[in-house]
């Protein structure tokens, strides 16, 4: 069975800003798309924190129901009917050696983290991974203990669920965590991941984090750019307007008229100044 696209309950899911916020610095530091990185579930999710707790308990693609475990805690019960809380990453190219030896490391350092049970990974119901590279596991870090594996594509993207009533929490720390960084780094890699969602949103100001608020220098210096570009003014309206949609939606200003403008101006920019130097 698989959730019908047109389905009332999973048309008004809703990712919170800061579980889309998990995705960019991991792709950067990967190296990776965009597209490796997941929240809302696709179609067939029928269940699970991939689904908001609104579809599980009323849509009638829901397969679980009110006997779903992941509306079952005191900490799922919390938090918006309609959010989604749960997040994929795949650190590499599907299915390579590079990509599972990637994977062994995301998971272990997850492993690490909870056994210790290290405050940043306080709002991590689970998450599932592979520690070897050839079999799923799957740990739950409220028994602290290792429950019945998810399916095998799990060996090449790594799983994490976030208690529901958390879902819109700040996660840096759950970043901070799956690149390595110390306690005492935590802090400058959570302001590195909300930075990097501004950038990747296109928005003016950091919207989390411990730099919330601070003013996006490169994000207004692009929009300065194309301001003075050729775009006429429509133009310039459908870009903002995208801005805001990705920013909504949890999709990044991705537009290739954008960034070919920006490669023009700034060529114009320096070739006029080796003119000036010469």
């Amino acid at each position: 069975m698989t959730v019908n696209p047109n389905d009332i309950y999973y048309r008004r899911e809703i990712v919170p800003p800061a579980l889309h916020a998990i995705g960019p610095p991991l792709c950067a530091v990967y190296g990776v798309s965009a597209i490796n990185f997941g929240d809302k579930g696709n179609l067939s999710h029928t269940y699970g924190y991939h689904r908001s707790r609104d579809f599980i308990l009323r849509s009638p693609d829901s397969t679980r129901g009110k006997s779903d475990y992941s509306i079952q805690l005191g900490a799922d019960k919390g938090g918006d009917d309609r959010w989604v809380s749960a997040f994929d990453f795949t650190p590499g190219a599907w299915g390579t050696a590079d990509n599972r030896a990637k994977m062994r490391t995301l998971t272990q350092r997850l492993l690490d983290a909870a056994r210790a049970r290290d405050p940043r990974v306080a709002e991590l119901r689970e998450f599932a991974g592979t520690l070897d590279g050839k079999s799923v596991v799957t740990y739950d870090l409220t028994t602290m203990s290792f429950k019945a594996p998810f399916d095998s594509t799990h060996l090449d993207h790594l799983h994490g669920s976030i208690f529901r009533g958390m879902a819109a929490s700040d996660h840096g720390g759950i970043v901070s965590v799956l690149l390595g960084a110390s306690m005492a780094d935590s802090e400058l890699v959570q302001a590195l991941a909300w930075r990097m969602d501004a950038i990747a949103y296109g928005l003016d100001e950091v919207r989390g984090g411990p730099t919330k608020g601070e003013k996006m220098w490169l994000v207004t210096a692009v929009k300065a750019v194309l301001a003075k570009s050729d775009l006429s003014p429509e133009e310039l309206a459908a870009v903002e307007a995208a801005a805001k949609e990705g920013a909504a939606g949890g999709k990044e200003l991705q537009l290739d008229e954008v960034r070919k403008v920006v490669d023009e101006e700034l060529d114009e920019a320096f070739k006029g100044a080796a003119d000036s130097d010469s």
